[in-house]
Formats: C-alpha cells, structure tokens, sequence
C-alpha cells in the first residue's frame, strides 16, 4: 500500500510540474471565459480541452466489501467523509461551458464525525470520477477490527470547495 501512494503521488507531482498552469483552479471554480472568449476576446483554454487539479470534498454514500473469509462480496456502511485531491480532463460542451469527462483522484474518508476522529473509521480513497458529481473507487482500511475486511469499492458523491 506503501508503494502505491508513493507511486501515486510522485505521479501527480510530475503531472504538476509538467503543466505548471493546471493548478489555477484548485480551489476556486471555474471562470466562465474558460472555453468561449469574454467580453474583451479573451478565452483562457487555447484547446477545445483541458486537464485541471482540484481539491475536493467526497462523501462517501456505501460500498460493498470484500470479505476473505467468504470470498464474496458484502454491501458495507462506509459512511464518511473527507478531503480528496483530483486530475480531472474538461471539454467545451457546445456552447463553450466547461464539461468534465472524467477525473482521477486520491483522497482520505474521516468517518462520521470531523471534530472527533476516530482512527478505526480512517480509509484511504482512489477514485474515478465520472461526469460532476458521481465517483466510484477503492477504498483500504488499514486500522480495523475485521483485517478480513479491509478492501472496498466505493460510491461516492464529491462537492468542490
């Protein structure tokens, strides 16, 4: 698990460096000359396409676990929620506004409560987003009290800051 955060990570670090522009819009929203120029001609894209990081929130809406004992999958509560960090590839829809077609992201889910951490709810996150809103993922639980269920697939909802 090590490995694949440290992979991931030095991923998106090269991706960052590559394209030094991409972190504009971290946490602010989009403008509207994104795609089509404003009123003084000036539109920010220079492609009909876009690739963006974000910081973002996920709520994490269920999941179903993988249980070694049964070999089987289980519908799980993974109810949480938490910060997550995205790459995310825009078009120009047909009149110039900014469409998300898919993103990847990478994140951590606190639990119920964000005052009160409870270290048995902490669960680490990758995504894949799909359109606004919906992402589904994997998500580890690395503390437990049942280590025979500790990987999952995740549907979660995602709100931008």
């Amino acid at each position: 698990m090590k490995k694949l955060i440290i992979i991931l990570s030095l991923l998106f670090v090269m991706a960052g460096l590559s394209a030094q522009n991409s972190f504009s819009y971290l946490i602010s929203p989009l403008p509207e000359n994104l795609f089509k120029p404003d009123k003084d001609g000036i539109r920010l894209a220079r492609a009909n396409t876009v690739t963006l990081f974000k910081l973002n929130g996920v709520i994490n809406t269920g999941a179903l676990t993988y249980n070694f004992e049964t070999k089987s999958f289980e519908p799980d509560l993974w109810i949480g929620t938490g910060p997550a960090f995205s790459i995310r590839k825009y078009k120009s829809d047909g009149s110039g506004n900014p469409l998300e077609q898919f993103g990847l992201g990478a994140g951590i889910l606190l639990g119920t409560s964000l005052i009160d951490i409870n270290l048995r709810q902490l669960r680490t996150v990758l995504n894949f987003e799909i359109g606004n809103r919906f992402s589904i993922g994997y998500g580890y639980a690395a503390i437990t009290d049942m280590p025979n269920k500790r990987h999952s697939i995740l549907f979660n909802t995602r709100f931008d800051f």
